[in-house]
């Protein structure tokens, strides 16, 4: 049992991080690098070294650079600017869609692209050279790769690449790739890239010029104010710094005099809202973990309204609440309700701006640990229509609902989640 609950802890964990690196790197970041980075990891040894190099030369992709194969090309209908996303046929949504930092699925545990088979040795040298010379050489495929938004369930024969949105998947097709399979797998790439940084720029354009746009002093008091109500503490005593993501949101850090990061939180620029927040000095543990029975429900729901208050200080008028509920795992122990132990209840609080905050309750600590806002379609909040409709096995006013995906293989098949609707 402690490793499937360690393997779930190290999950939570893990996302706090990526969120927190991912929002301080997305204006350099490009996901064309993104994923030949991890290209690079799925396919071995075959000529890492001179692959890892040539990506740390390149860097990001920029929308110029991304489009400037496009004069070099046969003109198309449309304007340049539409040529350089949307191509043959793919939408600048589409690469949107898929370049969504925040979108990881239940099958595996990251946000980076895996494939369907390793490259041969002469493939991927190939898309190396491609790669190198798509912008230098104007190199552009005659079609687009196909994106798919989940392969059908059927034995589906791949002809030639295709992207699989739902697992971030490549599909290659059992052949020898063709100097047009490679090309469209590297345009594909670039083209991610520039809807990336577009998306950026869009985004910070629309938070520098809000009316309600918050300078850095504005944004230090309301992250002060944040970490004095979500945990008791007194911040006069920490080294604070502040900096602006290159996005759209501040990024407030409190360290202790030892230097090591104790608080952060990360503030919309546009609004002011509290976007995230985090307690590094929180570390999880096994050795409080509470018996699932009447001290757990009274524990659940003495946290739920400090939760509820706490989030209602931190936001203010903006806390209108249509939904709330709580989670926690937990094991089946081979009954039909299952009797485990619960290290982490989190309460989520579901926003008539279709957005949830996620609040995490370290029971070990007995203290919340975290808090991220984050949208209603990328979030782990279940509601009670959604499990009443998918059919989940009620405990009078509690849901089980059976771990999926990557939460399963990682924790096998002894544990679930229990759902407790609150409003």
């Amino acid at each position: 049992m402690k490793r499937e609950i360690s393997d779930e802890v190290r999950k939570r964990k893990n996302r706090s991080i990526i969120i927190f690196v991912g929002v301080f790197l997305c204006a350099m970041a490009a996901v064309a690098v993104f994923s030949a980075c991890n290209a690079v990891k799925k396919y071995g040894d075959v000529g890492q070294e001179e692959v890892e190099e040539g990506l740390d030369r390149r860097g990001d992709v920029s929308d110029e650079q991304a489009g400037s194969r496009e004069e070099k090309t046969e003109a198309s209908s449309g304007s340049k600017e539409e040529k350089e996303v949307k191509g043959n046929k793919n939408s600048y949504e589409r690469y949107l869609e898929i370049s969504d930092p925040s979108k990881i699925t239940k099958e595996h545990m990251t946000e980076a692209a895996c494939y369907s088979r390793k490259m041969s040795e002469e493939e991927w040298v190939r898309y190396q050279d491609f790669y190198d010379r798509y912008e230098e050489d104007g190199l552009a495929p005659k079609e687009e790769m196909e994106i798919v938004d989940r392969m059908e369930d059927s034995d589906r024969e791949v002809e030639y690449p295709v992207f699989e949105i739902w697992n971030h998947e490549y599909f290659l097709p059992e052949r020898t790739l063709t100097d047009e399979d490679l090309l469209q797998i590297v345009d594909f790439q670039y083209k991610l890239a520039a809807a990336h940084t577009q998306r950026n720029e869009e985004e910070k354009e629309a938070a520098l010029s809000s009316p309600h746009k918050v300078e850095e002093d504005e944004a230090m008091e309301i992250a002060d104010y944040a970490i004095e109500k979500m945990f008791g503490v007194d911040t006069s005593s920490l080294d604070k710094k502040i900096f602006f993501n290159g996005v759209a949101s501040y990024i407030v850090s409190f360290a202790e005099q030892s230097g090591s990061t104790a608080y952060t939180v990360m503030i919309a620029v546009g609004t002011g809202r509290v976007e995230w927040i985090t307690d590094y000095l929180n570390e999880y543990g096994e050795e409080n973990a509470v018996e699932i029975n009447q001290e757990l429900e009274q524990l659940i729901l003495v946290n739920y309204k400090k939760a509820k208050r706490i989030l209602e200080d931190i936001l203010g008028s903006d806390m209108e609440m249509i939904s709330s509920g709580c989670q926690y795992m937990t094991d089946m122990s081979g009954k039909e309700i299952p009797e485990g132990t619960a290290k982490i209840i989190h309460y989520f609080f579901q926003l008539e701006d279709d957005m949830v905050y996620h609040m995490d309750f370290s029971v070990n600590k007995n203290s919340f640990d975290q808090l991220s806002e984050e949208e209603m379609k990328n979030t782990d909040y279940r509601t009670r229509e959604k499990l009443e409709k998918e059919g989940a096995k009620k405990d009078g006013d509690k849901f089980i609902a059976p771990l999926t995906g990557a939460e399963k293989e990682a924790s096998g098949d002894d544990l679930q989640w229990i759902v407790v609707p609150m409003e």
